[in-house]
């Protein structure tokens, strides 16, 4: 069995091309996305070199990863279904925000998946790592649902409204520390 990582690394997708008669798991980047995923990488060059970046299978992360690595030829990626964003249905009222921040503070929502199914597939893949830290491309709901399994005082209501296209949470698990690095 893969020893623990010592710290994990979590990346929002960058902004994708939103289009509501898309399936959002299909939407690429944006180009403003894009380059800002390439300008995070460059910041984050140093904790993403020798390394892979896992990301969830929809377009918009794979395709994040990808700018995230573009310039630091000692890194690549590999998608992974298993730190995907939460999976939900598709809300077309306007009112998103408002089921994603009772979603986040514990409401079970019809369709949604378990915050507790989401914690498991992320637990298993990010702490397989044994290389010493892990590097995640993820959606904003599973991100927030993860780190604050692992951080209990974290206020979700704030991080998940607060996160940006892209964004990046260090969790050290060794000191105990969580730091917002990349946005």
């Amino acid at each position: 069995m893969a020893a623990v990582p010592s710290a994990v690394l979590l990346v929002r997708h960058a902004m994708p091309d939103v289009d509501a008669a898309v399936d959002g798991t299909l939407w690429p980047l944006s180009d403003k996305g894009r380059a800002a995923a390439r300008a995070l990488g460059r910041r984050l060059a140093p904790r993403l070199a020798d390394g892979v970046v896992i990301a969830g299978d929809e377009r918009k992360m794979v395709e994040t990863a990808d700018a995230l690595v573009a310039e630091i030829p000692t890194a690549s990626t590999r998608a992974e279904p298993r730190v995907g964003e939460v999976r939900r249905p598709w809300i077309d009222d306007g009112d998103y925000a408002a089921v994603a921040v009772r979603y986040l503070k514990g409401e079970a929502i019809d369709g949604w998946e378990s915050q507790q199914a989401v914690r498991s597939r992320l637990d298993t893949a990010l702490m397989g790592h044994g290389d010493g830290r892990a590097v995640c491309v993820t959606g904003g709901l599973a991100m927030t649902v993860w780190l604050a399994s692992m951080w209990p005082d974290l206020d979700v209501e704030t991080t998940w409204r607060d996160l940006t296209f892209p964004d990046a949470w260090l969790l050290d698990l060794e000191r105990g520390q969580l730091q917002r690095i990349g946005f």
